[in-house]
């Protein structure tokens, strides 16, 4: 059994080779004849077509302002049309997620605060919960660990910066001699 043989497709003119990178295949949008780019001669030139092009960006967004009024017409009218039940309940889900947030904070409060106290025995000064970084005891934890390895080194228990031992002695001199 032979395969019928698939003719070759034929040649394409030179006309049809794509055009090179760069080349532009119509002419320009403003109707003009295209012509090649060649740089501004002068500070003029370039202030110009910086402007023109300006002027052609904004003209596309010139109406966002009517639009950006015509959508919060719309967003009262649609607030508007909500019956009170459904303001109700929205103004409850609101309520709902404030509490929720407002419990997880004052829970997060108390765990800090049990930590430190915890902790208050290995030399971790007193109000230093508020110094805890972490979310989870395990995190509260190891930040209170820190904190006593930082404050409650040397036997000196709540002791912050450098110690001076003659810190607050009065001073004696010797005579010279």
């Amino acid at each position: 059994m032979t395969t019928p043989a698939i003719p070759a497709a034929p040649a394409q003119p030179d006309s049809a080779q794509p055009a090179p990178a760069g080349a532009s295949a119509q002419p320009p949008a403003g109707g003009g004849a295209a012509r090649p780019w060649s740089a501004p001669g002068s500070q003029e030139e370039l202030d110009r077509i910086i402007s023109e092009r300006l002027a052609r960006e904004r003209a596309k967004f010139g109406d966002y302002e009517d639009l950006k009024a015509k959508a919060a017409k719309w967003e009262e009218a649609e607030d508007a049309a909500k019956s009170e039940a459904q303001r109700a309940i929205e103004r409850a889900e609101k309520a709902e997620a404030a509490l929720k947030d407002r419990e997880a904070k004052d829970a997060l409060a108390a765990l800090r605060a049990e930590v430190a106290a915890a902790k208050a025995e290995a030399g971790l000064p007193a109000g230093a919960a508020d110094l805890l970084a972490g979310s989870t005891r395990e995190e509260l934890e190891a930040s209170a660990d820190k904190l006593v390895a930082v404050f409650g080194a040397g036997g000196r228990k709540g002791a912050v910066g450098p110690y001076v031992p003659s810190e607050g002695k009065p001073v004696t001199r010797t005579p010279a001699g």
